[in-house]
């Protein structure tokens, strides 16, 4: 935590909002000095804020660009701010949240809104995106914040529709850890991670399957249906949404005979679909 009243800011903090200290819309500062001269160029000196959408304190900040060190934001002193996540990750659910926002109107999709959801003694916000008409409307749940599995099952029961609405789409940030709870209920979870790529944060979307490997994308290559969110790696069925060669297998029991013989899912994955094996999301 920075000291209240500091007269100089000595922190480097990497990412600010712009449309003021409520604003929505994230911005990465480049560390080149280059970069950085020209994104003040774009948006002029006083563009920048310490949003509160960040954890900041909602007062202007400084680009400064540097030749010796990174460039980075900095607040005008003095220096009022607790902010403690100021690395480039630290406005990657405001990246989330406009590429879903995006990804949807792209979609076809109409009234869509963005919420993030401050949620007790978590560490992060929750995206909430809603979107559709009023008698169809839809939610798309991301959990960024770690949570307790008694607590992923409670927010389960919250979030689940009523009957003859569509379901909820629960998907998850790179610090949760719940996406495998996910994947042991439906089969499969989505994911996300960002990349900082071109002097900006880009958000890339993971199918977890059964097993360990996560196989990343971009939102343009996955399509909205009614049962949820389709990656290359997923296929729609009569069922419901599952991993591409996924097939029912009868597996044999010393039972007696007369028993019912269990189920169970088998994963089998295409050769030609395995692209990127990183389990994790990075930043």
């Amino acid at each position: 935590m920075h000291p209240v009243g500091r007269a100089e800011d000595t922190r480097k903090v990497q990412t600010a909002v712009l449309g003021g200290p409520d604003g929505h819309l994230p911005l990465f500062l480049p560390y080149e000095k280059q970069a950085a001269d020209l994104l003040r160029q774009k948006h002029g000196p006083n563009a920048f804020t310490c949003g509160t959408l960040l954890g900041g304190c909602g007062k202007p900040l400084t680009l400064r660009a540097c030749d010796d060190k990174k460039s980075h934001f900095a607040h005008r002193p003095p220096v009022r701010c607790t902010r403690t996540a100021l690395g480039a990750d630290s406005a990657d659910h405001l990246y989330i949240g406009e590429a879903l926002a995006k990804w949807l109107r792209r979609q076809g999709q109409t009234s869509v809104q963005v919420q993030y959801v401050k949620q007790r003694n978590a560490r992060s916000d929750t995206i909430e995106v809603r979107f559709g008409s009023q008698k169809k409307r839809r939610l798309i749940h991301v959990q960024m914040a770690r949570r307790s599995f008694k607590d992923w099952q409670a927010d389960g029961e919250r979030l689940s529709a009523p009957p003859g609405k569509p379901a909820t789409i629960r998907m998850y940030g790179p610090e949760s850890q719940l996406a495998p709870f996910e994947v042991d209920a439906v089969g499969h979870a989505l994911r996300f991670r960002c990349e900082t790529e071109n002097g900006t944060r880009v958000v890339y979307v993971g199918t977890h399957p059964p097993g360990h490997v996560v196989e990343w994308t971009t939102l343009d290559t996955c399509r909205l249906v009614p049962a949820g969110i389709v990656t290359p790696w997923l296929e729609e069925t009569p069922y419901g949404i599952r991993p591409k060669g996924l097939r029912l297998s009868v597996a044999r029991s010393p039972a007696p005979a007369k028993a019912a013989r269990p189920r169970r899912l088998l994963w089998r994955s295409p050769r030609a679909m395995v692209s990127n094996p990183a389990p994790f999301c990075r930043s």
